[in-house]
């Protein structure tokens, strides 16, 4: 998966999962930490990393991670196993 395809199912995610912040998640960028920028809360955090397992098929090991390794949509890539390009 490249990273725009990452980029886009995240965004789609959370564009499901909260729409009432569309705005915000629209303009949310790669590198930006997702619960300070108010896109994500547990509940949709926990959704989100979920959906992303079932997408890539490698689990995400939240409790072993540092937050700031997770907190944006280029850390969950790297966590994901997936290479940035």
């Amino acid at each position: 998966m490249q990273q725009s395809e990452f980029r886009a199912f995240v965004l789609t995610f959370l564009s499901e999962a909260r729409p009432d912040l569309s705005t915000q998640i629209d303009a949310l960028q790669n590198d930006e930490d997702m619960f300070e920028a108010g896109v994500v809360d547990s509940h949709a955090f926990i959704g989100l990393c979920l959906a992303i397992e079932d997408e890539t098929g490698t689990p995400i090991e939240i409790a072993e991670l540092d937050p700031e390794e997770f907190s944006s949509i280029d850390g969950l890539m790297r966590v994901s196993g997936l290479v940035l390009s």
